[in-house]
């Protein structure tokens, strides 16, 4: 049987850019987790008022709905069966493979952690 190749396109997953490292609303985001503004996600929960201004903001800063997706395709039966290719594409362009085994963190803080060092690197 053949793979379906599932591709979540444009998925709000990306560091925080550079022109709002100075923002307070990220600055203090950072220094909670105790790393740099560039190596935390952009959350529109957490950095609403930094994003005003940034562009296409409607559709950046949602780490929430790439894990929820994420979290539905690897649990689901065709996922299990061997018969799923999951593929996250993220708004700076670059693509995360999914193995059908990888057990992904259902703790969204953990999938943060996870999506900022996988990005990071």
């Amino acid at each position: 049987m053949e793979k379906l190749h599932l591709l979540l396109a444009e998925a709000g997953l990306e560091l925080v850019p550079k022109e709002l490292w100075g923002h307070p609303a990220v600055r203090a985001s950072a220094r909670r987790r105790g790393k740099k503004p560039g190596e935390i996600l952009l959350d529109v929960a957490l950095h609403r008022s930094a994003m005003v201004n940034l562009e296409e903001r409607w559709k950046r800063g949602r780490p929430d709905i790439a894990h929820f997706c994420m979290l539905l395709a690897l649990g689901s039966i065709l996922n299990r069966a061997g018969l799923l290719s999951l593929h996250v594409h993220t708004y700076e362009g670059k693509v995360i493979d999914t193995a059908p085994n990888v057990r992904l963190p259902r703790n969204y803080n953990l999938f943060l952690g996870l999506a900022e060092q996988l990005l990071v690197e």
